[in-house]
């Protein structure tokens, strides 16, 4: 019995200082010959995630971020990279749950001359973690600020706007949402799913306002606009009709419950 207790505690002994060397790893990154193979060797980190769990996974995680970090920390000169490297970073940090390391990454790449495309993509996940805190006042700013800022970043002002619309309606102004998913259906009308996504968030929000009628007359809207899409026997055919059947407000109009909230 007590050589059981002795191993035993040999074994946490050695469990505490590894994970002390992990911990420590990540907070003092070797730094690389440049910039580019301090990015890949971050990378490289954070490819080797995959498949862990639990603790071993976090501080898998925690490692990668603070070696996206590095870059930017050894080489500030390559703004594009360590702009790339902090979004990263930001990414992981917001996997994580990290939220205020997470901010702080995203707000030096937008602070610095990096890449337009990844300023935009930093916008969004900034967007993204203040709603997800609840604080749909920042997100919607940072949403607004894609939007004028780089209204080229396609998919990240299709996916600001939708958002951008949910946060509008979080705080009561279901018009200013519906405005928003209007602008969106305008601005991408020949993305047909995302299209019919717009038209399903609009009559959606009509219906948990009460107003069943104008929310259905909004689905025969969508229906007669793409029923000539639908009738195609090919794969795109076959996509529209799945995406129309997938429409919430068409469930909605089905059951007709009474009006609820925002999911």
């Amino acid at each position: 019995m007590k050589n059981r207790t002795v191993a035993a505690v040999i074994v946490a002994a050695l469990l505490a200082a590894l994970q002390g060397t992990a911990l420590g790893s990540a907070g003092d990154v070797p730094k690389e010959a440049d910039a580019r193979s301090q990015y890949a060797a971050a990378a490289l980190l954070q490819k080797k995630i995959r498949g862990k769990k639990g603790e071993v996974r976090r501080q898998a995680q925690e490692e990668a971020a603070a070696a996206y970090e590095a870059v930017a920390r050894y080489f500030p000169e390559e703004a594009p990279l360590a702009g790339r490297a902090l979004y990263r970073a930001g990414q992981l940090y917001e996997h994580l749950k990290d939220r205020e390391k997470g901010v702080r990454c995203l707000k030096q790449v937008l602070g610095m001359r990096a890449e337009d495309r990844t300023k935009a993509k930093a916008h969004t996940l900034l967007g993204h973690i203040y709603r997800r805190a609840r604080n749909y006042t920042d997100a919607i700013k940072e949403y607004e600020i894609l939007l004028r800022d780089h209204p080229k970043a396609n998919s990240q002002v299709a996916e600001a706007m939708e958002w951008l619309g949910k946060c509008k309606a979080r705080m009561g102004d279901h018009k200013g949402a519906r405005d928003t998913w209007q602008d969106r259906l305008e601005r991408f009308p020949d993305r047909l799913n995302l299209a019919i996504g717009s038209f399903d968030l609009i009559a959606c929000s009509l219906f948990r306002e009460g107003k069943v009628e104008e929310a259905r007359k909004t689905l025969l809207k969508c229906q007669e606009r793409f029923q000539e899409a639908a009738r195609d026997t090919g794969p795109k055919g076959q996509r529209i009709r799945k995406a129309l059947g997938r429409m919430k407000i068409v469930k909605a109009l089905k059951k007709n419950p009474k009006p609820q909230g925002m999911s």
